[in-house]
């Protein structure tokens, strides 16, 4: 990933010439909090948020793009168990939400479909229900 390019010194107009952060440059860095991709990008945070509102991005987020990750992962682990027919499904279920991913770093402003905000919430569920029997388990043994 590359660093923002900053130059020290005048322009000759009195100001100091600042970093080229594109909407390219600055959404590579999605995937992790603001202050890691600030410092990443070798600036400030205050002027990477100032430059995203210049940008159109009202909020950073990492955080979407994150629970995305990780719903994915989730699927993956789950679609594995079954057979091939739900296999299948999975394979849809992962580039749907891949594609929804995109579609968040190309528009972070974008809100999550509902639909996959229920999926998040089944998934979230069902990992945290195997958590809990597998600990259950444990503690029998």
């Amino acid at each position: 990933m590359e660093k923002a390019t900053q130059t020290q010194g005048h322009l000759g107009n009195g100001s100091v010439e600042k970093p080229s952060l594109t909407f390219e440059l600055v959404s590579q860095f999605f995937c992790m909090p603001i202050h890691e991709a600030a410092r990443e990008l070798g600036v400030g945070m205050t002027l990477l948020k100032k430059r995203c509102r210049e940008l159109g991005i009202r909020r950073w987020p990492a955080r979407k793009v994150r629970s995305l990750q990780k719903v994915i992962a989730d699927v993956k682990e789950l679609g594995n168990e079954g057979t091939l027919e739900r296999a299948g499904q999975t394979k849809i279920l992962v580039r749907k939400l891949q594609q929804e991913m995109k579609l968040i770093v190309e528009r972070p402003d974008v809100q999550l479909d509902e639909k996959t905000k229920e999926f998040r919430q089944a998934c979230y569920k069902e990992m945290y229900c195997r958590r809990r029997k597998r600990k259950l388990g444990k503690v029998l043994d």
